[in-house]
């Protein structure tokens, strides 16, 4: 991913085809990690089976791939992270364009966000006063 550093600011510019691409190969990272699923779980689906779905959906990816990104052309993105001693901001600015049909759906969106480092503070913890449930039980139960 292309970013450009200036002093403590990152920079991430996409244009329409970038970021299809970029998309795909994130979808496909994640398909191919896939077969992670039946080490934590028993999804009762077989390794064969997986193997052919992400054959199946890695194709379908790459084939519409192509398809998409005159849908899509004239799209962008950018994204800046801001580092400061004592904040952060993020902006992102998208323009969606989308053609369909005869016209375009243009979708605009523009987020920022901000975030100042918080005061050091000491913090001190109550020391601990247990005793032994089983003496709380039997005295509760004495009526002591």
């Amino acid at each position: 991913m292309p970013i450009i550093q200036k002093d403590r600011s990152y920079t991430i510019e996409l244009d329409s085809s970038q970021m299809v691409d970029l998309s795909v190969q994130f979808i496909s990272e994640m398909m191919s990690k896939i077969d992670i699923l039946n080490e934590y779980s028993d999804t009762g689906i077989t390794q064969e089976e997986i193997d052919a779905q992400k054959e199946e959906t890695l194709l379908a990816l790459n084939q519409g791939k192509e398809a998409i990104k005159p849908m899509v052309d004239g799209s962008d993105l950018k994204v800046t992270y801001t580092f400061k001693d004592d904040s952060y901001t993020q902006a992102m600015d998208m323009g969606l364009k989308i053609t369909a049909g005869e016209a375009p759906v243009i979708v605009k969106v523009a987020v920022k966000s901000e975030g100042t480092k918080a005061v050091k503070k000491d913090i001190t913890l109550p020391t601990s006063k247990a005793k032994n449930s089983t003496i709380l039980l039997i005295q509760g139960a004495l009526g002591k």
